[in-house]
């Protein structure tokens, strides 16, 4: 690997000299190997947006290091400052907005925050790579893979053959283990699946065999299958260039599978840090006991979820001392954790946090599940006498496959085939697989979005096949709560006017009577009445999903179709929303169509789990019996790939007792 320039950073080497974190009290255990110089070393750094009296710190005094093929994962909700604080490191905040960047942060022990664009231009890509969360935005639509790749390499290594470069693209497309690299190298990136681009992604990366990677949320929104290819894919890249690896993510499970150290950001600020295994084994500070709470697992069938109550403070409306006081049991009533911010405290080797009453919290992990229990610990549903909601009998949909510029029907794809499932009343039926399964063109046909090609939709055991021409009736009983609520929300209503709408569209009730049904439905999904004046826009994500629930709701359905409704949240967000969801189904007897694939949200919200590949139902039965005894081969696959923490780091069964 080719060095930074010494030239250009020598000389401002000594401008910005904050303290080390690499041994003593306060780093002992991060960089990894005592007396080893690290990667990168980031001391105090600070990020303040706007000037004046508009003045925000969005990044606080954060310091850590990681050393030669050591990964560190950084953990917390979002806006904690996770992807500022790297985005800080490599001068790429950019805008009129950024009023201030001090501190220091070093690459093999070169400054970087006063290094110079050209500099900085050289070092990004080839002594740094970066795996963005989104690849569809991040790699150009213009281009092919091969020539992608190849200019990525071109870029930093000057000369190089276009034979060799094709070999050096096709033999990196190999290593991220993409099924056909010689295919890939010659297509574009919307002609990937979401894991190839992001494999794609991570190939460039490493192509320069940087000596530092930088992952940001690299699976979300990914099956678990293929989030488990993209961090084998990630884990290899790091280990055949020896890079030191910065794993950014609001998944705790994902960051022990790979992990050495973790940091956990709390509204700016490092709250908690050290080995991986000892922080998850023996968390200290409250917030990240309050994240291992909210984490959905295999105990978590047993009861309710335990999300962090309130919310974190704004950047522009920061507490005087501890910022996690307002939501801490702990400390909320403490005049200390009111007026002084807490330091870092050493625990043991490497493991640090901030926290006033520090050794109050060793015995505070308790976990308290309540919950209707049967004999295994799952919620009691007997189907005996139990009405049936919805059934599909022999469903399948056919889709034409168009090509040319009369886009003539040159073929067809059956997205589902001959499925059937019933619904019962009160019941959570979970539909899972893998991206092109069919779950999402399932909940289109239900909900009378599009026709089938045949088969039937009948609900309350009659007679009637659900089609397109009833549709406005059949809304009535089948609303759907969608994945992103921002994007299904009218940003230019106010979330009165948004609840009321299908009051409105179905001519049920008087004005009058619909201002108190939708304050009921506010009241009903945990906002308040004031909240009802406001715009999408200046909710948060989990208080978008409740409008969006509200609205559902609005008209008494008997089946609700949840599509992904928790996938792009933070955990205690979705912590938050699954309770709710748990609870209204208990209040109103819904019947829920839950579709994710997220097998760990599955075990604690569903009684049922239909297992869906190419369009078919593989294998269904109880929530135990799939993920316990699963029979299918496909099924088996997908649950061993579900990150889990590790065992020799915190097994979440035994918080139980």
């Amino acid at each position: 690997m080719e060095g930074v320039d010494d030239r250009d950073l020598d000389a401002r080497t000594d401008e910005v000299s904050g303290p080390t974190v690499a041994g003593g009290a306060e780093g002992e255990g991060l960089v990894g190997r005592q007396g080893e110089t690290p990667v990168l070393e980031v001391c105090d750094l600070r990020v303040t947006f706007g000037k004046g009296s508009s003045a925000v710190r969005a990044v606080d005094g954060v310091s850590f290091a990681v050393g030669n093929g050591r990964t560190i994962g950084i953990v917390g909700e979002s806006g904690s400052g996770k992807s500022v604080t790297m985005m800080a490191i490599l001068s790429l905040l950019g805008g009129e907005n950024v009023s201030s960047v001090s501190g220091s942060a070093r690459l093999r022990g070169k400054e970087l925050l006063s290094a110079p664009d050209r500099v900085l231009q050289r070092i990004r890509g080839r002594d740094v790579g970066m795996v963005f969360q989104n690849p569809t935005t991040s790699l150009d639509p213009v281009f092919r893979v091969g020539a992608l790749l190849s200019e990525a390499i071109r870029v930093h290594r000057g000369n190089v053959t276009k034979q060799d470069l094709r070999g050096e693209v096709i033999e990196l497309l190999r290593i991220m283990m993409l099924p056909d690299p010689e295919k890939q190298y010659d297509q574009f990136a919307h002609e990937l699946s979401g894991g190839m681009a992001q494999r794609v992604m991570i190939a460039m990366a490493v192509a320069n065999s940087p000596s530092l990677l930088i992952a940001d949320e690299p699976t979300t929104g990914l099956d678990v299958t293929v989030q488990a290819e993209v961090l084998r894919a990630l884990k290899e890249g790091q280990r055949r260039v020896g890079a030191a690896l910065i794993l950014i993510s609001h998944n705790v499970a994902v960051v022990s599978q790979l992990a050495d150290e973790i940091v956990v950001m709390y509204s700016g600020r490092v709250v908690e840090r050290g080995p991986t295994a000892e922080v998850l084994r023996q968390p200290r500070h409250p917030y990240t006991q309050g994240l291992l709470r909210a984490l959905p697992s295999r105990g978590t069938e047993r009861g309710a979820l335990q999300p962090i109550p309130g919310q974190a403070p704004t950047p522009s409306n920061m507490p005087a001392g501890c910022l996690f006081q307002p939501r801490c049991d702990l400390g909320r009533e403490r005049d200390r954790c009111r007026e002084a911010v807490p330091e870092l405290v050493g625990l043991g080797v490497g493991h640090q946090a901030a926290c006033h009453f520090v050794s109050e919290s060793e015995h505070s992990m308790e976990i308290v599940r309540p919950g209707v229990l049967d004999g295994n610990g799952r919620r009691q549903l007997s189907r005996t006498g139990t009405p049936l909601i919805l059934r599909c009998e022999k469903l399948t949909k056919d889709f034409d496959v168009r090509s040319g510029l009369a886009l003539r029907t040159v073929g067809r794809v059956r997205a589902l085939d001959e499925v059937d499932l019933d619904l019962f009343d009160g019941e959570t039926l979970a539909v899972v697989g893998e991206s092109g399964s069919g779950k999402s063109t399932l909940a289109r046909l239900i909900m009378g979005l599009t026709s089938p090609t045949s088969g039937t939709i009948t609900m309350w055991n009659g007679p009637k096949r659900i089609g397109l021409d009833d549709i406005r009736q059949f809304t009535r009983h089948v609303q759907i709560v969608l994945q992103d609520p921002y994007s299904s929300l009218n940003p230019r209503l106010a979330v009165r006017d948004l609840v009321a709408e299908p009051l409105r569209i179905h001519r049920v009730m008087t004005r009058t009577e619909r201002r108190v049904r939708v304050y009921e439905l506010l009241e009903l999904v945990g906002l308040t009445p004031s909240q009802g004046d406001r715009y999408p826009g200046q909710l948060s994500g989990g208080q978008r999903q409740r409008v969006s629930i509200a609205r559902a709701l609005a008209l008494d359905p008997k089946v609700l179709i949840l599509d992904e409704p928790t996938s792009a949240l933070d955990v205690s967000i979705q912590a938050q929303i699954l309770n709710l969801l748990v609870n209204l189904q208990s209040q109103l007897r819904l019947s829920m169509l839950f579709i994710s694939h997220d097998l760990s949200v599955v075990r604690y919200m569903a009684d049922r789990v239909a297992v869906m590949y190419s369009g078919k139902v593989i294998e269904i039965g109880s929530v135990g019996q799939v993920s316990e005894n699963p029979r299918h081969a496909y099924t088996q696959r997908l649950l061993a790939a579900v990150p889990e923490i590790k065992a020799e780091a915190r097994d979440l069964s035994d918080w139980e007792g």
